[in-house]
């Protein structure tokens, strides 16, 4: 959620530190899209980040006193583009961002590639 007067780009790198333990640094902005069109007011601002284990600064799982119960899992990135193919992603986000990522970065899904979080 941003909170009020903040930037996306400064909402994603805190919930990167808070949920994935991840401290981002250049994000690169797939899109702003509508969450369900014609039901909801709410946006959402896709970005695509690269990190590296130097990055990481905690644990995840979210911060404390939100309830947030975030289990923190890596994927690579073949497997996740198989999911996509077979239609086993039920999230549009990530989805989406995969797709972009397939576009911008075809290299990154032709053998043994990064782990995402």
């Amino acid at each position: 959620m941003i909170e009020k007067g903040e930037r996306p780009e400064t909402t994603v790198r805190r919930e990167a530190e808070e949920e994935l333990g991840v401290k981002l640094s250049s994000l690169e902005p797939v899109a702003r899209v509508w969450s369900s069109p014609g039901v909801s007011t709410e946006r959402v601002s896709l970005f695509l980040a690269v990190y590296s284990e130097a990055d990481r600064n905690g644990e995840g799982g979210g911060a404390k006193g939100e309830h947030e119960d975030i289990t923190v899992r890596e994927t690579d990135l073949l497997d996740l583009a198989e999911a996509a193919d077979a239609g086993r992603i039920a999230d549009v986000k990530l989805f989406a961002l995969l797709c972009a990522l397939r576009v911008r970065r075809p290299d990154l899904f032709v053998s043994a590639s990064p782990r995402i979080w």
